[in-house]
């Protein structure tokens, strides 16, 4: 609590919380109070933006405009205008309408000067009981925002989550004039893992995989990992080059390749194959084609081998409706010729 009050003041003030006799049912949950105390409005902003109490005392005596403005600075913070504010009236105070301009200006509660201390303590009780309320719901609805956005097997970013920030990063390359890649990833032969123990130990699997993934995508700043579906998971990161991306995608298949899954008993090794898209600055095309590309680009580390990184350079939109997946898996133009322009704006890494 921040007491703004005189000094002789606040010494009662504080006696008004810490007396037995004035304790309250509030006592059995475990609130107690903290306290500072400023002589004036501007020294409680100075101690209020290092101490960000939950409550704040205020026994008037400043003018008026001084504590509207005082209340609306602290109610236009994102962090901390859920602070409760209590005005205890001053012995010098006139204005029949000062209660409503109080409350008006963003207070919770006006504390008649005629109040007796346990009534005081009660009305302040009772502001930060609703501060607590509202702490609690708003953490709470935090919690359900994260959880519709989180993938729980992973904890990684779910498909809802990842469309919104792919989009923006998709946005602000186009914008800006930066690169970007999209990464797709398939663990090899995972239909085996449950058709030999089980799933629970495949859930295992998929989520310890997540885990590395967010490690490895920690060290990158602004890269999204989420999974896909299944065993494959996808991540955006924003990049102006393809090697930041190769050495990203090489850090996670090996990190899966050393790594033995083992639960409940069942020891399981895997291996990932993993395709990627750059995509360069000055890309003309939509959102679809980016996640096509590596899409591709992951079924061609397949056929060649698996555990194993394959990308592109996509500098322009393409047609991979009707570029046969031939094409691209091999990177052979000279079986088509029809596909020798489609191609043209491809590069193969």
């Amino acid at each position: 609590m921040l007491i703004v009050e005189k000094a002789e003041e606040v010494f009662s003030l504080k006696n008004y919380f810490t007396s037995p006799s004035h304790h309250t049912p509030d006592s059995t949950l475990g609130i107690t109070y903290e306290f500072r105390s400023a002589a004036n409005l501007e020294e409680a902003l100075n101690i209020y933006n290092g101490f960000y109490p939950d409550i704040i005392l205020v026994k008037l005596g400043s003018k008026l405009d001084e504590l509207i403005s005082f209340c609306t600075e602290i109610r236009e913070l994102d962090g901390t205008r859920h602070t409760g504010i209590v005005l205890l009236q001053g012995a010098s105070t006139v204005d029949p309408n000062l209660a409503v301009r109080c409350l008006e200006s963003g207070a919770d509660e006006y504390i008649d000067r005629k109040a007796s201390p346990r009534e005081v303590c009660a009305r302040v009780h009772a502001v930060f009981r609703f501060k607590i309320a509202n702490d609690e719901l708003r953490s709470a609805n935090h919690r359900l925002l994260i959880q519709s956005l989180t993938d729980e097997l992973t904890g990684l970013h779910n498909m809802r989550s990842f469309g919104k920030e792919y989009d923006k990063i998709f946005e602000r390359a186009l914008s800006q004039g930066s690169g970007f890649s999209i990464m797709m990833l398939d663990l090899d032969k995972f239909k085996m893992v449950n058709d030999t123990n089980n799933h629970l130990v495949g859930s295992y699997v998929i989520g310890e995989v997540g885990k590395m993934i967010a490690e490895s995508c920690s060290h990158y700043p602004g890269v999204i990992p989420a999974r896909y579906g299944g065993d494959e998971y996808i991540i955006v990161m924003p990049s102006d080059n393809p090697q930041a991306t190769m050495e990203l995608a090489e850090n996670i298949r090996e990190k899966v390749e050393e790594a033995p899954f083992v639960y409940d008993g069942c020891v399981v090794n895997m291996t990932a194959s993993i395709g990627f898209a750059w995509i360069p600055s000055g890309y003309k095309g939509d959102t679809e084609t980016p996640i096509k590309a590596a899409d591709m680009m992951l079924y061609r580390s397949k056929e060649q081998g698996r555990n194993q990184v394959r990308g592109m350079m996509l500098r322009n939109a393409v047609d991979f409706d009707h570029i046969g997946r031939l094409h691209l898996v091999n990177g052979d133009t000279s079986r088509d010729h029809n596909h020798v322009a489609r191609l043209s704006n491809i590069k193969f890494f």
